[in-house]
């Protein structure tokens, strides 16, 4: 299997990302919900989290990661709604 290229920097100063998560709690994350993807799965779950003001939506798809049509739709005006939402 294929390591990302990252991984060629591993124990380098350079491996560190920004991101440090001994500087955060849980409540300073933002809240991502998970939405599983079936072919013709409806988009539903995604317009209503992003209506209740979800943060983040991350989508688990099928075969290769892909979405449904109508979850693909949805996903254009959910980014938008998560974008005034934060």
């Amino acid at each position: 299997m294929r390591a990302p290229a990252r991984v060629m920097k591993c124990g380098r100063s350079s491996w560190k990302t920004p991101f440090d998560l001994s500087k955060k709690t849980a409540g300073d994350l933002p809240a991502v919900d998970i939405v599983g993807g079936y072919i013709e799965s409806s988009a539903v779950p995604i317009d209503a989290l992003a209506e209740a003001g979800a943060k983040g939506i991350v989508t688990s798809g099928h075969g290769p990661g892909g979405i449904s049509t109508a979850q693909s739709a949805a996903t254009r005006p959910a980014t938008r709604r998560t974008k005034r939402a934060g």
